[in-house]
């Protein structure tokens, strides 16, 4: 695909250099607080999160190019990508949030899959929706009629795939959050771990709008009403993966990205609790 054929669009619009702009601008701010978090507790299984933070932000440098400048096929090309896998870097930091919380409360007994188990299975899903969706959107870029077909394919098939994995998260964590509620262990005893689940929901919620429109937006195709109208990328793309790493940075940052050193669960536990104090009182 050349970026000079008339016949190619790459943008059914031209993109806003304000949103791009200011989109950036706020995921920079976000993705630079989790960063110093990162180095500052060595909360590495945080990288995932952080990496999808570098994504939206080079996302949205490259659609701030094509301003002006629609034909140009390097940015279109950045932005596409990354805005479509970045999601998938944030759901694995999710998935991994919920283990380190089920550790804290000492509650491996109430979790419906072992929590061994439990990080691994959906990141190994999350990571396979991820490779697909990258190989899916490379060979849209191409110019070979075929190949842009089978690529909108996998797209579509890997996005359904990461609701259903998403979708199946979300009832594990709703199971765990019944069964410690009705009966609670030592260490969950005034612990804020009702605030870190539903931080969890929030941020699993908005992932899940996003890809259920991305999805829609795939199967109407290139030219459907989804894509060749960008409010919908803001609405429903750059808004609620915005706020996803907002919450992390909130919710999380503060006290519970910390390694998990000690071997008292009681101490971890007053340790995330007085973090978290700090950026709110417990509801």
């Amino acid at each position: 695909m050349s970026a000079s054929d008339p016949r190619v669009i790459l943008y059914h619009y031209n993109p806003t250099l304000p949103g791009a702009i200011v989109l950036a601008a706020l995921f920079t701010l976000v993705t630079l607080y989790l960063i110093i978090q990162l180095f500052r507790y060595g909360a590495w299984f945080t990288l995932p999160l952080v990496t999808g933070g570098i994504l939206e932000i080079a996302a949205y440098v490259c659609r701030s190019l094509s301003h002006n400048n629609t034909q140009s096929l390097g940015p279109f090309i950045i932005a596409s990508i990354f805005t479509l896998v970045a999601p998938a870097l944030f759901a694995a930091t999710i998935y991994m949030i919920l283990g380190r919380i089920i550790r804290l409360l000492d509650a491996a007994s109430l979790s419906p899959v072992r929590v061994t188990l439990l990080t691994k299975i959906f990141v190994l899903g999350d990571v396979f929706s991820f490779a697909v969706q990258s190989v899916g959107a490379q060979m849209q870029t191409g110019n070979d009629v075929d190949k842009q077909k089978f690529g909108q394919e996998l797209i579509i098939g890997a996005l359904f795939l990461q609701i259903f994995i998403f979708g199946l998260f979300v009832v594990v964590a709703g199971v765990f959050n019944w069964r410690i509620a009705r009966n609670p262990t030592q260490p969950a005893e005034g612990a804020p771990w009702r605030k870190h689940m539903g931080a969890l929901y929030a941020a699993s919620g908005l992932i899940l709008l996003r890809n259920a429109v991305r999805t829609i937006e795939y199967i109407q195709g290139s030219d459907g009403y989804i894509v060749v109208h960008e409010v919908f990328l803001y609405g429903f793309d750059a808004a609620p993966m915005f706020f996803v790493l907002f919450i992390m940075a909130l919710v999380y940052a503060p006290a519970f990205l910390r390694p998990l050193k000690s071997n008292s669960e009681e101490v971890e536990m007053q340790r995330l609790g007085s973090g978290a104090d700090a950026v709110s009182e417990d509801a």
